[in-house]
């Protein structure tokens, strides 16, 4: 028994907080990050990794051995874990490169705080490049309850380049359950597609990177076959009683295909206006356009349907690519009697 294996099974926990994770296992937790080919973007000693919810750190360790970044920072604001991360930590002893953050990933002032105010991690600003960010990768778990709302939230900021993506293109590797990753990877022409699969598609480049192998049944074999991901054994998953040995890994790449900043003015697209016409068009998400474009509002159908191109009208909203909803967007901005669509959002959030 090696000397991780033996540090991690004498770490007793009771309560796990609604999350999953791996057990450590030095063999799997190596392929999973062969498999991401990291070392070909990230050069050690020249990174920083942030690790949201690592739980009791499993995969962290192999993380932070395999790619030794500047600084290594642990965030989890819950008790137990944090305990376990600490113990971790002292025994690990590769300087300052692993810290023990009890702030709260969920709160945005989390991150201001620890990269404005406290600077204790400093990642570049590399809005230009088309790539992921050099300098800066997350690692989080997002398998309990609330983290399929958190993750969407994630990929709005993908999208909008606020939060960790304002410094551009930051690679997030996640860990979720397996019907968040069938949910948000789920093929075009499903009748199961809905617009956060829609949004991962056209805003990330993602893949699915490993998986238990009672996920297996839960993503299907569309998505399994695509993706081809690592299986690993059901009993590595570890859970409270109440929860299932589903588990799966996606690796998500922000992309600026469809909408940046630096596009010219003609192809810029408003992403409010684009959150609006998803929204609307999956009420109805089998129907054709020719019924659901004037659905978006009265007199939408009359403006948009005679300028959208045949190949697009024709299709249901569960067909549609990134670029079909793109031409519908941007006809919708165009349209001179749009409804304001801020009144939607505000009315929302109340």
């Amino acid at each position: 028994m090696s000397k991780w294996t033996k540090f991690f099974k004498d770490q007793t926990l009771n309560y796990y907080y609604g999350f999953k994770y791996l057990a450590y296992s030095e063999s799997l937790n190596s392929k999973i990050i062969k498999k991401l080919r990291l070392n070909e973007t990230y050069d050690p000693n020249r990174f920083y990794l942030l690790d949201l919810y690592p739980t009791r750190g499993t995969m962290s360790l192999s993380l932070n051995q395999m790619l030794l970044p500047i600084r290594h920072v642990l965030m989890d604001n819950h008790n137990k874990y944090q305990d376990l991360l600490q113990s971790l930590k002292e025994a690990y002893c590769r300087g300052d490169s692993m810290i023990v953050s009890r702030k709260d990933p969920f709160s945005w002032e989390s991150y201001l705080e620890l990269i404005d105010d406290e600077q204790v991690i400093s990642p570049r600003i590399e809005k230009e490049s088309k790539s992921v960010n050099k300098s800066l990768l997350v690692h989080a778990n997002l398998s309990n309850d609330a983290g399929y709302g958190l993750l969407v939230q994630w990929l709005g900021c993908c999208a909008r380049r606020n939060w960790l993506q304002k410094y551009g293109n930051v690679r997030m590797l996640i860990w979720v359950t397996a019907s968040t990753a069938s949910h948000l990877l789920t093929e075009i022409g499903s009748s199961k597609r809905r617009r956060n699969a829609l949004n991962m598609e056209a805003f990330t480049n993602s893949t699915l990177v490993a998986i238990s192998e009672s996920s297996r049944n839960v993503i299907g074999e569309d998505i399994f076959s695509k993706y081809a991901p690592l299986v690993f054994d059901d009993k590595l998953v570890c859970h409270s009683v109440s929860h299932d040995s589903d588990l799966a890994l996606i690796d998500i790449q922000p992309s600026n295909d469809i909408v940046t900043a630096e596009q010219t003015a003609a192809q810029i697209v408003d992403l409010d206006v684009w959150e609006y016409v998803a929204k609307q068009l999956f009420i109805q998400p089998r129907l054709t356009m020719e019924y659901n474009i004037p659905m978006l509002a009265a007199g939408a159908g009359d403006f948009i349907l005679p300028r959208l191109s045949a190949r697009t009208r024709n299709k249901s909203t569960v067909d549609l690519t990134p670029n079909d909803m793109l031409e519908i967007v941007k006809l919708f901005s165009l349209w001179p009697f749009k409804p304001d669509i801020k009144l939607e959002f505000v009315e929302e959030e109340f």
